[in-house]
């Protein structure tokens, strides 16, 4: 099969995970025999990446509004995907989303170039792609003028819900009259999500908890086109044979870690990721620890918090009070220390926390178990969908879970954890190889890509509101 995947991001450039998955879909399908073809605005990349090497393969003119713009189409080649770049002024601003002024701007331009170009790619191979992959909302309005002027038909992956609504007016002022739907119009603004959701064959998400924590809000409105398919995770990276010192004992690790940020050894807890207190979560972690710290375990000396990341200034600075305030104890490095670096992390802390209030899938604790550092998260999306609680289940289990928003229970999960560092060596060792071994044979890209194949083709299972479905693991 021939599938064109419209994406906002895709490496080298990279702003969250959509990259990586867009980028991982893409290798995967190649691996599959498939023809997957990367549409993506240009960002200016091809004005001065060393990894990529553009070539114009197509020039026209659309129209945006009353103006038009010279258009500009580059062909680039990465690890056998076929990434086609398109390039105007607008297109090739370096801010990727940026305000939503300048994030509409190049939806309006994209979903012009799109359907301007598959003329061209259609009439120069004799044939018409078999379906359109549209990776999340920034995408849709492209597809829908591919199903309108080639029937082509599209699946709509949701990675995040994010309610985008655009005026109605600037819709209509920008030449997107032609594909409006009266249904989704509310008050001056249009809903582009439900958009979506009615206009592709297929409508996706990352987890099959986010689909059904989402069911009622949204998914529900579209049964019978409502699915999912998990993430995977680049394992041949979280590879603990690929550690600077992967020859080392855990414990010798840990110990040489938390000497470099200036601690002695205890059992470490470790966070990553933005720190968000919407999706994310960090506040409820620094609440917990403040719990643990102050009122906690007879051996909370001993315990040690590292948390990566930045993001919220007011969150940055409750880290720095709980720095000055358990000097020995807990420690946050603000910033992004890279992919390498945070590996080391992983394969040195005894837990990773995730603390997020929702998650549509997460990578956090799959990167985690792939390098033994056992995670303790909240029962939510793709945590949910990705840990085995040991709590429900010791003999498979490959983490803790807890509920979201509940800075007790994680502080309790934490207690926990410490304990069973001390009195539990042998089921930890026993959690810790099931979480590898379950991280990289569950949730391997091959296995999303070989599913987002079977969608395609419309033979995929669908979500079905009286009806429940255990773990199939």
């Amino acid at each position: 099969m021939q599938i064109v995947l419209t994406t906002f991001e895709h490496l080298p450039i990279r702003v969250g995970g959509l990259s990586e998955a867009a980028t991982s879909i893409g290798e995967s399908l190649v691996k599959l025999g498939h023809e997957p073809l990367v549409f993506m605005p240009s960002h200016g990349i091809h004005l001065d990446t060393n990894e990529l090497k553009p070539v114009l393969t197509d020039e026209f003119s659309i129209q945006v509004g009353s103006d038009w713009f010279p258009t500009k189409v580059y062909q680039a080649e990465r690890k056998k995907v076929k990434m086609y770049l398109f390039s105007n002024p607008v297109l090739d601003r370096k801010e990727v989303y940026g305000d939503f002024g300048n994030q509409f701007e190049k939806i309006f331009h994209f979903s012009k170039a799109v359907p301007a170009f598959l003329n061209t790619l259609i009439s120069r191979n004799k044939k018409k792609p078999d379906v359109f992959h549209c990776n999340d909302w920034h995408g849709l309005l492209a597809a829908t003028y591919a199903k309108k002027y080639f029937r082509t038909p599209f699946v709509y992956t949701i990675h995040r819900l994010c309610n985008p609504q655009i005026t109605i007016q600037l819709l209509r002022e920008k030449g997107f009259s032609d594909i409006l739907r009266s249904e989704f119009m509310q008050n001056d603004l249009y809903q582009l999500e439900p958009h979506g959701g009615f206009e592709c064959q297929i409508l996706n998400t990352v987890s099959l908890t986010y689909l059904e924590e989402e069911w009622e809000r949204f998914f529900k409105r579209f049964e019978g086109k409502a699915t999912y398919v998990w993430n995977g995770i680049d394992a041949s990276f979280w590879d603990p044979q690929k550690l600077e010192n992967s020859k080392l004992s855990r414990v010798e690790r840990r110990k040489n870690l938390l000497s470099k940020n200036g601690f002695k050894d205890g059992p470490l807890f470790f966070y990553v990721g933005r720190l968000d207190p919407e999706q994310k979560g960090v506040d409820h972690f620094i609440h917990a620890i403040e719990h643990v710290m102050s009122n906690g375990t007879e051996k909370k000396e001993n315990l040690r918090f590292i948390i990566l990341g930045s993001g919220e200034k007011y969150l940055e600075d409750q880290i720095h009070h709980l720095e000055e305030k358990y000097p020995e104890n807990v420690k946050g490095i603000i910033g992004y220390l890279g992919r390498e670096v945070t590996r080391e992390y992983y394969a040195s802390a005894d837990f990773c926390v995730i603390p997020s209030n929702f998650e549509p899938f997460g990578l956090v604790q799959l990167e985690a178990m792939c390098l033994g550092s056992i995670p303790i998260g909240t029962k939510v999306g793709g945590i949910n969908d990705t840990v085995i609680d040991v709590e429900l289940n010791s003999e498979k289990g490959t983490g803790k879970l807890v509920p979201p928003k509940n800075p007790e229970a994680l502080a309790k999960a934490i207690e926990e954890g410490a304990k069973w560092v001390f009195d539990k060596q042998d089921l930890v060792k026993k959690w810790r190889e099931n979480g590898r071994i379950h991280a990289t044979t569950e949730f391997t890209w091959e296995k999303a890509a070989a599913r987002y194949a079977q969608l395609y083709q419309d033979a995929v299972s669908m979500k079905i509101s009286f009806v429940q479905y255990k773990k199939p693991y």
